[in-house]
């Protein structure tokens, strides 16, 4: 192969990814607290999602608004070359993010026919954020169950985290129980209780 052929070859390699393309994503919304667990679905995304070696390597994904740029945690080992899952971190205010993802160190392109455009478009929102109305009881042994009202918005509640005053003691709890109000509610409850025997004052 002549020079200049290669040296052509080496350029388009460098500026392209192969076929991927980016389809969808799900949820379009989540919380200004972030937390959130996104699936972009689509073809041909990175093979390698363990790149320890080469950063540049795998699936990176930003979110992007007119004032913010996040990273988007990707979950490698639920990720594939047909989806990626990432964790969302906290946004300041609540704004529409566009998505960016670099597959293998290649930003996909908007222009080239890979990507969803506007479908693919993510909402921060305060109005899908967790909240916590009530905790009863106020006060009780230790080894007490707790139940924590709310807003809930979530398929999955793993362990919780107690933090004492300071935010330096971390105590676990452990869940005893999550239901909604009803089918459609968004509001309901977890219950829980402390693991710790000490006796002191604590804060969520």
């Amino acid at each position: 192969m002549a020079l200049p052929q290669l040296i052509l070859c080496i350029a388009l390699l460098s500026c392209s990814h192969g076929a991927t393309i980016i389809n969808n994503i799900t949820p379009t919304t989540g919380s200004t607290a972030g937390g959130t667990r996104v699936t972009i679905y689509g073809e041909e995304f990175s093979q390698d999602q363990f790149n320890y070696d080469v950063p540049s390597r795998g699936n990176i994904v930003y979110l992007s608004s007119d004032r913010n740029l996040l990273r988007c945690d990707v979950i490698t080992y639920l990720s594939n070359t047909k989806k990626i899952v990432c964790d969302t971190r906290p946004s300041p205010s609540s704004e529409v993010y566009k998505l960016i993802l670099f597959v293998d160190g290649v930003r996909i392109s908007e222009n080239s026919g890979a990507y969803c455009g506007s479908q693919c478009n993510y909402q921060y929102s305060e109005s899908v954020s967790p909240t916590i109305t009530a905790i009863l009881p106020k006060s009780g042994l230790p080894g007490t169950i707790i139940t924590v009202k709310g807003r809930i918005f979530t398929n999955s509640v793993n362990s919780i985290q107690e933090l004492e005053n300071d935010a330096t003691d971390v105590k676990e709890i452990v869940r005893y129980g999550t239901a909604m109000n009803s089918e459609t509610s968004t509001e309901g409850y977890i219950k829980c209780k402390l693991s710790t025997t000490i006796i002191g004052k604590y804060k969520f």
